[in-house]
């Protein structure tokens, strides 16, 4: 039996540009590496996420909120199996735009006791709240609490109760849990020394009135546990001393760094404490117990939690107890607090629970959850458009630095995405190669490539930009399909001088004034903009400065100081030069200037359509879907990748969906349903090797489709109707 059906709605707005439209957020054009597919490469990458459970779209179905210290960046994921026990995360970007900007770290917590999960966020040495009204208004969506005001508790140092902000410094993570079971939030953070632990019991239900903060300081040197100032060493039992039981509670001796986690790990009734130290690579358990001593107490410490294989993150790990397998139990994900220095590729553990929510079980599944199904290259992507293998269309070359933790340093490194083509017609995205032409060896720093035709021979040359602020030219002596490249030199100027634009040198090749000859535009760490002329030949360019200040251009800041300005110049069709620049705090910067005063021009918009991914952003214009229209690849310093398109096949990033397409159930075995609202639609399936197994022409939906002859493994679900087009996944177990 076949039912009606119908697609999305999408938002269009005009920009000012006369090239552009509204760009929309495209997850759906698949990323293949080797035969295998993987599921969100658009995400964007992670480096030291946190996890939390909410239920983003009120199906009942706990999903997945990811804030990534990184960038402060969120993340939303739709939990899309129906089967209890079986998990398939799919990114859902539509609900980003629906949680505030926050910093530090964020958890998701019910504060006010009325079943739905709020935000609890950092806000200079304190935390702040945003209240969930998606009960009131229909849709996700959060309130600042008390217009933004800290937490306060109330304190007894000995000299008789005072109210002063709950304590959490920017760089921990504290725990937030129900740990007395009446129904509230207590909170457990470090001390200012980094060397115990403040309790802080809420009294929201006790005193019956959860709609407001209300809490209390109630132990100074929770669980009998304290860290030696310099070391992960721990002292319970006889060893333990407590240097805040003092009416001053500052200590000679600052340790800044550490993380917790509470959670009952022996049945015991007690949530033990799982804790994280700024200087190690591993995880501790510290296992309370109700003694004479007093309640809560640490009775027995285990430093390699947990046993097989214990958390090895390198720098600075942390833990969370969340549902990553939806089978209504919490499971052990771990990943770095830090934001330099870490594992940034293979740096998210998870352990499945195979025990109970009060006396887990661990089995170890994961050394990189979520990022394996990412575009991940580790720290600060940058996707260069280029059609690199001369087929027509564009290509990505993607440059970023990761973490090489056998040799303790950050390596920078190229990867080759092609743009292709299947047999059946539908885009993908090779992921061909991870480290191109081998630069890695190269030993250069936060690199930054250029592609372009600089000796006239046909094919194209490489111009490499890096930390120190040089850019060396690697010269094709080979083809286009088959590149061979001379030794690396170092680029000068006209005058014979290094080009050295400082640091985090960022090129880009176009032929500004239309002479024929590709000049060179140059961004850099100070976040101005260099514009460099061509004064050569096409076999031989010699390149002179122009400017330092390409229309007039500065790249945003934190601080005011260094906008790490990454450059991407066009024309658009009125004959107007556009410069867009990726800058530090992760905007886009618009500006536009004429040929013929290059130093001068026109800030367009500083935060080109609000579209952020995170900090250091770096974009590329190009028609990636060759539909005619210019797309936008943004990258940013989660690692990851995101492509804008302009054209109508996409969920918008601004606008939810008036109806969500439904594959259920998903993973499934023998058979799936097709589900959705009125009208009629194609339907294509692809399988993993890009091959059409079926087409089914003007369905109405729902429709059943039989899969018991397909193997196991993930399929691509194309629905088209005339407004768009719509990419869905099905994994088959």
């Amino acid at each position: 039996m076949y039912k009606r059906f119908c697609f999305f709605v999408f938002l269009f707005i005009g920009v000012t540009s006369s090239f552009a439209q509204w760009l929309q957020r495209n997850d759906n054009i698949p990323v293949k590496i080797d035969n295998y597919y993987i599921a969100n490469a658009w995400a964007g990458g992670l480096n030291a996420p946190q996890f939390s459970n909410i239920d983003l779209n009120q199906d009942g179905v706990l999903d997945l909120f990811v804030f990534d210290r990184q960038g402060n960046r969120v993340l939303t994921f739709l939990q899309t199996s129906d089967v209890q026990g079986q998990a398939y995360w799919y990114h859902a970007p539509q609900y980003q735009s629906a949680f505030p900007l926050m910093n530090n770290w964020a958890l998701l917590r019910d504060f006010n006791c009325d079943g739905y999960l709020d935000i609890y966020t950092n806000f200079q040495s304190g935390i702040i709240v945003y209240l969930n009204t998606t009960q009131q208004t229909g849709g996700l969506s959060f309130e600042l609490f008390q217009n933004g005001q800290m937490l306060f508790s109330s304190y007894d140092l000995g000299g008789g109760p005072f109210t002063a902000p709950i304590y959490s410094m920017s760089i921990d993570m504290l725990a937030i849990e129900d740990l007395d079971g009446d129904g509230d939030m207590d909170m457990i953070s470090n001390t200012e020394s980094s060397t115990g632990m403040y309790y802080y019991k809420s009294l929201q239900v006790e005193n019956d009135h959860c709609n407001e903060a209300d809490f209390v300081c109630a132990n100074r040197c929770f669980g009998k546990v304290s860290e030696a100032p310099e070391s992960f060493s721990l002292f319970i039992g006889d060893q333990f001393n407590c240097s805040l039981n003092v009416v001053d509670p500052r200590s000679a001796n600052r340790h800044t760094g550490g993380t917790i986690a509470m959670i009952d790990l022996n049945g015991n009734g007690i949530k033990d404490i799982v804790l994280g130290d700024v200087t190690e690579s591993n995880m501790a358990a510290i296992y309370l117990s109700d003694t004479p001593e007093g309640p809560d107490s640490a009775v027995a410490v285990a430093y390699n939690f947990p046993q097989s294989p214990p958390i090895d993150l390198y720098l600075f790990p942390a833990a969370y107890y969340v549902d990553v397998t939806n089978d209504g139990v919490s499971d052990l994900v771990s990943s770095p607090n830090a934001i330099f220095g870490v594992e940034d590729v293979q740096g998210v553990r998870m352990y499945v629970n195979q025990g109970t929510q009060q006396n887990p079980d661990w089995s170890f599944q994961s050394m990189s959850f979520l990022q394996n199904q990412m575009v991940d290259v580790g720290h600060g992507a940058h996707p260069v458009p280029y059609d690199v293998d001369s087929d027509g269309d564009m290509d990505l070359v993607l440059a970023a630095r990761y973490f090489d933790r056998e040799l303790l340093t950050n390596r920078s490194k190229l990867h080759l995405l092609l743009n292709d083509t299947t047999p059946t017609g539908e885009q993908i995205f090779q992921w061909t190669s991870f480290d191109w032409l081998n630069l890695s060896g190269q030993n250069w720093q936060n690199i930054y490539p250029a592609l372009g035709d600089l000796d006239g021979d046909g094919d194209w040359d490489l111009l490499v930009g890096e930390l120190n602020g040089n850019v060396f030219r690697l010269t094709n002596i080979g083809t286009n399909t088959v590149p061979n490249f001379s030794s690396a030199q170092l680029m000068n100027d006209a005058n014979g001088v290094a080009i050295d634009v400082g640091q985090s040198a960022t090129p880009q090749l176009i032929d500004i004034n239309e002479n024929g000859l590709l000049d060179l535009v140059l961004g850099e760490k100070s976040g101005n903009v260099n514009y460099f002329k061509n004064i050569g030949t096409t076999q031989s360019p010699i390149w002179s400065l122009v400017t330092e200040t390409l229309a007039g251009a500065e790249a945003s800041s934190y601080l005011g100081l260094d906008g790490f300005s990454v450059p991407f110049v066009l024309k658009d069709n009125m004959g107007v030069w556009n410069l867009y620049l990726g800058n530090e705090t992760g905007t886009i910067n618009h500006y536009q200037f004429q040929a013929g005063t290059v130093g001068v021009g026109t800030l367009v918009d500083e935060s080109f359509q609000d579209i952020r991914e995170g900090d250091r952003s770096s974009i590329g214009w190009s028609d990636f879907t060759g539909d005619g229209t210019l797309d936008m690849i943004m990258g940013q310093s989660g690692g990851g990748i995101t492509l804008y398109t302009g054209d109508d096949v996409v969920i918008g990033q601004f606008e939810r969906p008036a109806s969500e397409v439904k594959i259920y159930p998903n993973p499934g075995t023998d058979g799936l349903t097709i589900a959705g609202q009125n009208g009629e639609c194609d339907i294509k399936i692809f399988n993993a090797l890009g091959q059409c197994l079926a087409h089914y022409q003007r369905q109405i939906l729902p429709c059943y489709v039989s899969t018991s002859s397909w193997l196991n493994g993930l399929y691509w679900i194309r629905m088209q109707n005339e407004s768009g087009i719509v990419t869905k996944q099905w994994m088959k177990n």
